[in-house]
This record gives C-alpha cells, structure tokens and sequence, in this order.
C-alpha cells in the first residue's frame, strides 16, 4: 500500500527541511511539497530535502481572484490533482496531508497503513499542539495565554471529544494536519473544496456521504502553536472566514445532517459553533438572566446544569493532559475571559482582511 505525504507550503524556508527530514525518518514511500506562490526558497529547500516539489503560482490560474496571495492548502491540493502532475493514479493508494510545520511520531505511517488495511477510508491522527518553552511562563503581565489556552482547547478536544466519539464507534472531525485518505475518495471530494477552511469543509463532505473518519490516537503528528496572541487571531480570522464560507454554501448539506441525530450533532458542533468562547459566555450570560425572569424552576435548573457541565468539562480536561503541562494550561484558564480580546481581534480581522490568505506564522 503505496503513502504519500502531501505538504502545501506558503514561503515556509524556516520549517520546510526540518519537516521533511522528519517524515522521512517515518518512511513514507514518497514525500510531495506544493509550492503555493512561493517569494522564498522554499522549493529549492524542499527538493535539497529529499521532497517531490510542484510550483503553483496563484495569480497565474483561475481559482482565485487577482487579490489573493495564495491558493491556500485546499486550493493547492486541488490544483495538485486536477493538473495529474503527481503520479497518484493508485486507487487504493494513500495520501496523507500535513502542514509545513508538522513533524510525526516515528511509527506514524505505520499506524496509518495499519487502519487502512483494516478497512479504514478516512483517518484523522492525534495532533499533539506543541508550545515553545519560553510561553510556558507568561513573563509580561499584561501578555495574553492565548497560545497555551489555544493549546488546551484542542488537546481536551481530543483527549475527551474525539476518545468518546472513537469508542461509540462515530467519526471525528478533521483537523487540518496528519489527515488520511484514499487517494480515489480525496480525488472525488476535492472538486468540491472552495473554502479557506478545508478541514470543515471536508468534515461535511464525509459526512454527507457517511464516511465516518476514523481516531488514530497512536499516530501523533507534532503541531506547533502560533508563538503569540496577534499570530493566534490571525489563526482564527482565517479559521472565521472559512467558517463563513462553509455556512454561506453549505446550509443544506448541514441542515440535513443535522435531522441524522446526536452523532451529526456533536460533529457539526465542533466543526461550526466557533468560537467557543462566544459561547460559554453566551450560557453564563443565558443562566444568569434567567434567574430573574418567570422562567420554570426546571428551566433554570437545566441552565445552571448546562454552565456546571461546562466548568466540569475545562476542570476535569486537567485531570487529562500530561502531569507536567496541568499547572500552565490551569494559570491560562484561569485568565480565560481574556481570551475572548483576542477572539474580538480575529472577528475584526477576519473582516479587514477577507480577500488575504491569514497565515500564522508570517
């Protein structure tokens, strides 16, 4: 069963020859970088690397207006497959799709092939978000926790989230980097993205045709976080965006997913009801109006239970995450509300510059 890892890149000189070396290390049979619109030398470092590299150049082709950038990592792979430029013509082949900045676990390929040939059609591995040492202490009063709290979020989302989806036999959503399809179902489904939030938009698609995306809580892929908070809401705006996109075209497709039950529910929860920030303050707000107004008792009752179980939910999480790590995820929960300021600047971000690609890391 022939694996290729499939990295889009934009100008990413400083991480590209680290990242391959990586996964070469974890011995997939081939490694492809697709140069998106590429000012620096990050093609050359990538073939010097040992990589396959494809130069797409977005202003040259018809997929985005004169005003973007990039094509962006969904953009880029569809231009991958529809150009037949990379040999992937085995049906039953794989491919893997990693940030730039993405390094895995040395048995990583084994674990996926592994899932494969149990039957698997979709895998999302572990993504273990990696903070640098020096954001471990907060060292300025007034410096927000976004990256550590940014960090939290998705570990206790998978920990817990996708541990309890995996064991009730449901999918899980897609996370961006250390994704794995068939070559034949990514093919089918890539026509289709448009969006500046792939993931998500692929999520829906599976969804839609019921193809569940299997846990891989053994494959690890190391995802580091944006190093501070203005690059985090740069994170996000684009993250807005694409949620945007994806709710501007695919309303029926989420309607009718969600008349499919709790399953549908949860998934489409955790891929749309961003951020989630909004929406704890939103129930805290909801339960403490609703003790002065001519509510039910057992309305009021439901609410409290709603804002305990959120609270359990980020306390409990704790009790989850490595022993080393619990006292610098509990200090940035503990400035949590502050976290709702960098949200605020990824929504006016988002706005001022929706016709950019938002990277996070320039």
């Amino acid at each position: 069963m022939k694996i290729t890892a499939l990295i889009p890149a934009h100008n990413e000189e400083e991480v590209i020859a680290h990242t391959i070396t990586n996964l070469r290390a974890a011995n997939p049979d081939s490694i492809i970088v697709i140069a998106d619109g590429c000012a620096d030398p990050t093609a050359q470092l990538a073939e010097e690397s040992g990589a396959i590299v494809f130069q797409c150049n977005a202003l040259q082709t018809s997929e985005v207006s004169q005003t973007s950038e990039v094509l962006g990592k969904g953009g880029a792979l569809r231009w991958l497959f529809s150009k037949d430029l990379a040999g992937l013509e085995d049906r039953r082949g794989l491919v893997v799709i990693f940030d730039a900045d993405s390094t895995v676990s040395p048995n990583f390929f084994a674990e996926v092939c592994r899932a494969f040939e149990g039957g698997a059609q979709v895998t999302q591995s572990f993504v273990s978000p990696v903070v640098p040492a020096d954001l471990r202490v907060l060292k300025e009063l007034g410096d927000l926790p976004a990256p550590t709290l940014a960090a939290y979020s998705e570990l206790l989302s998978q920990v817990f989230d996708d541990e309890v989806r995996s064991r009730l036999g449901w999918g899980v959503p897609l996370r961006g980097t250390g994704m794995a399809f068939r070559v034949e179902l990514l093919r089918e489904l890539l026509p289709h993205v448009h969006t500046r939030t792939e993931d998500i938009e692929l999520s829906l698609l599976l969804a839609e045709r019921s193809v569940r995306v299997k846990f891989l809580r053994d494959a690890i892929v190391y995802d580091p976080k944006p190093q501070d908070a203005e690059r985090v809401a740069r994170q996000r705006a684009r993250w807005l965006q694409g949620q945007a996109q994806v709710w501007r075209s695919y309303w029926k497709t989420i309607l009718g997913l969600s008349l499919r039950g709790a399953e549908m529910w949860w998934l489409l929860s955790a891929l749309l009801l961003k951020p989630k920030t909004f929406f704890i303050v939103l129930k805290f707000v909801v339960c403490a109006v609703s003790f002065f107004l001519p509510f039910l008792l057992l309305l009021k009752l439901f609410f409290v239970f709603i804002v305990a179980a959120e609270i359990f939910y980020y306390a409990f999480g704790l009790m989850l995450v490595p022993p080393q790590d619990r006292s610098r995820y509990a200090s940035a929960l503990l400035r949590a509300p502050l976290y709702g300021v960098m949200w605020a600047r990824s929504a006016i971000t988002a706005i001022r510059e929706r016709s950019r690609w938002l990277s996070a890391r320039h």
